[in-house]
């Protein structure tokens, strides 16, 4: 952590006064296990006295509810917030976590929102208020991450409810290759490199899943398009977190708000077009399967990216939850396959939200072979010729 003369931003001070301290051994246990201290909690008869001129005492007499607020004011400029070190941002996460914590029981959400309400403060709990400023956090990340402004924000609010209370929760939304050496066996080493690399070729293939699809199962789809020609792909996961949550994050989708799936696509398209010299990066291309609601991803990502690369992004939706724009991927090179209505309502839902429901020639209704009624699951034999064949195609295709 910095030394305190070599602040340079007042976010800085509060992530100074969240840093944790070391108790005071003078005091009887019985004294400490009345109620958690901890951070503002504190008192100096607790940790013991502190110089008057220590920055982290500025916030003492504050409430956790002002706190926040004040932490909310100076994140407005994401630069305050990028500005801190490591340490800086732990703390300060750490302290929003402990608030969060020690005001999400019913009651005190409540209570907190009316008693806001009351004084003008806006209906927001603290808890709801800490939970808000995660969510900023993660904007103000992604943002710097790749490199665009990214409007109309929904965060993983699961993942950070779970990551709150330091759960462990499903693995989060991000970039994953397949297949993968990392902690392999010698055997697995040995079967990696049957997988040709595109790269060279200039060409890379990727994956996205829909909802409620637990990591394994999400990377044996990435599997099956893999060994259709045996070739490694670059995938994005997209995370569960149980139904209802995924089904929210849908919501999102459906109206257009970034996701952190949206993030992580866009850096997977930036990862691949940045590795080329300008003279090659102008002839890459890049697959890009979606499966249900990895389409409206997918719709989403291709909205925002650069206007001349996404002309070089073929996509192949199955199952789609979402119709991306035919101007915003490579002309001729897009195709959607569902079963029809009465075996999955699933892709009629963007067209009943936004009207996007695509012409023939580019959504294609196949004939169902699935062995269940709602014929939606990526595997289905109604999908594989259409997929194996898009596939076949592009990593035969001549880009060189």
């Amino acid at each position: 952590m910095a030394s305190i003369s070599a602040l340079k931003a007042p976010l800085e001070s509060i992530a100074l006064a969240c840093e944790p301290r070391k108790r005071n051994p003078d005091i009887p246990n019985i004294i400490m296990n009345r109620k958690p201290v901890w951070q503002k909690y504190d008192n100096e008869l607790t940790f013991g006295a502190a110089p008057v001129n220590d920055l982290r005492y500025q916030w003492q007499n504050l409430s956790h509810w002002n706190t926040l607020l004040a932490i909310e004011d100076l994140m407005i400029e994401g630069t305050n917030y990028l500005a801190l070190d490591k340490g800086g941002k732990k703390f300060l996460r750490s302290y929003i976590a402990k608030v969060f914590i020690n005001h999400d029981s019913i009651i005190e959400r409540i209570w907190s929102l009316f008693k806001h309400a009351l004084h003008g403060q806006g209906w927001m709990s603290t808890a709801g208020k800490a939970e808000q400023l995660i969510s900023r956090m993660e904007e103000i990340e992604s943002i710097h991450r790749n490199r665009r402004p990214m409007p109309y924000w929904a965060a993983e609010e699961k993942f950070i409810h779970h990551s709150l209370y330091d759960k462990k929760a499903t693995p989060r939304s991000g970039i994953y290759t397949y297949p993968s050496i990392k902690g392999k066996t010698p055997e697995d080493i040995a079967n990696y490199k049957k997988y040709r690399d595109l790269t060279p070729e200039l060409k890379g293939i990727g994956f996205i899943n829909g909802i409620d699809n637990p990591k394994p199962w999400a990377e044996g789809n990435a599997k099956i398009i893999a060994d259709i020609c045996g070739v490694k792909t670059t995938n994005v996961y997209n995370s569960t977190f149980g139904i209802f949550s995924d089904l929210k994050e849908a919501f999102w989708g459906w109206r257009g708000y970034n996701t952190r799936p949206v993030t992580q696509l866009l850096q997977m398209w930036d990862q691949f077009f940045d590795q080329f010299p300008l003279e090659k990066k102008s002839k890459a291309r890049f697959l890009i399967v979606c499966h249900s609601q990895g389409a409206v991803h997918v719709k989403n990502a291709l909205a925002q990216y650069d206007e001349v690369l996404r002309q070089q992004i073929e996509v192949v939706a199955i199952a789609p939850g979402g119709f991306p724009d035919p101007e915003h991927c490579a002309k001729g090179c897009y195709k959607a396959y569902m079963v029809g209505f009465k075996r999955d309502f699933i892709p009629i839902i963007d067209w009943l939200w936004t009207g996007s429901y695509l012409p023939p020639g580019i959504a294609e209704t196949v004939p169902s072979k699935g062995d269940v009624y709602h014929d939606h699951n990526f595997r289905s034999n109604s999908y594989s010729s259409f997929i194996k064949k898009h596939v076949t195609e592009f990593v035969n295709k001549k880009l060189i």
